[in-house]
């Protein structure tokens, strides 16, 4: 819990950065000046945080592992790392959607076939305007099958750290 409270804290500082300038901006030059400076601003920020998130996506494998916050141990295995890195965690990300959207797909065609198309749409979209309405078997068995797809979807998408963590630094026991 320690590891998240203090990545979120890191990646929150571009965002805070974000503002600041944009406020710094608007008092300076007007709309037009921040609007500018923002844009500028977010790209930065968001190319800050992609570069963030690499570079310490080793850091709870590494916590788990040493047993103590170990965003250091992310940062100086992941130098001169960035690219293939990127890539593999972009590879996984757009595996593991495309197992959430086919599960999504299949989900929709289970329900419409067993309730019909209505009970898909109101599947999707439940109304929540009573517990009968939340808990009807068509939302049951489509929050039951896509349950299990955003499953698959999360491990295809967080397997790829650890399995790096264990190639680079050899510590094969620790995850057997």
């Amino acid at each position: 819990m320690l590891l998240a409270l203090v990545i979120n804290l890191i990646f929150i500082g571009p965002w805070v950065a974000v503002g600041v300038l944009i406020g710094v901006a608007n008092a300076i030059g007007g709309p037009g000046l921040s609007a500018l400076v923002g844009l500028v601003a977010f790209l930065a920020a968001l190319f800050a945080n992609l570069l963030l998130a690499v570079r310490l996506s080793l850091s709870s494998a590494a916590t788990f592992v040493n047993q103590r916050l170990a965003i250091q141990e992310s940062w100086r295995m992941t130098k001169g790392r960035y690219w293939p890195l990127f890539g593999t965690y972009l590879l996984a990300g757009v595996l593991g959607m495309l197992v959430v959207l086919l599960v999504w797909g299949i989900s929709m065609v289970v329900v419409s076939l067993m309730f019909g198309l209505t009970a898909a749409g109101g599947a999707m979209s439940p109304t929540f305007e009573s517990l009968g309405a939340v808990l009807s078997p068509a939302n049951l068995v489509y929050v039951a099958i896509l349950s299990f797809g955003s499953s698959l979807g999360y491990l295809i998408f967080l397997t790829p750290a650890p399995t790096i963590y264990k190639q680079l630094t050899g510590s094969a026991a620790v995850f057997d």
